[in-house]
Formats: structure tokens, C-alpha cells, sequence
């Protein structure tokens, strides 16, 4: 579906995913912020999982 709205520029739509993860991972972080950990029975995402964006290859 990406592919296709990009007319199959592959780059382009790489450009865009990378950006929908950044917006999701901004909207993460706020909701985290604004929630205390008793509403999520004191879990919090680790983050260990997540890749550091600035070592990310460019694109």
C-alpha cells in the first residue's frame, strides 16, 4: 500500500514510514507521560527493544 502511494518509490516510502514510527513513538512517550503507572498496574515500556534513531542508516 505504501509502494503504491509512492508510485513504487521505494525510498519515498521508507521516508514515510520512518516518519509514522517517530510520530507513533512521540505520541508513546506523551501517553506515558500523562498516565501514572498505577493505571497501567506499574508496567512501562523498557525501550531495550528500540533502536536508537540517530545510529539509524540514513535513507
Amino acid at each position: 500500500m505504501v509502494l503504491a502511494w509512492h508510485n513504487g518509490d521505494v525510498r519515498s516510502s521508507i521516508r514515510t514510514l520512518l516518519g509514522d514510527l517517530k510520530e507513533a513513538r512521540e505520541q508513546l512517550a506523551l501517553a506515558e507521560m500523562m498516565m501514572g503507572t498505577g493505571y497501567s498496574r506499574g508496567w512501562k515500556p523498557s525501550g531495550s527493544n528500540v533502536k536508537d534513531e540517530d545510529n539509524a542508516h540514513s535513507v
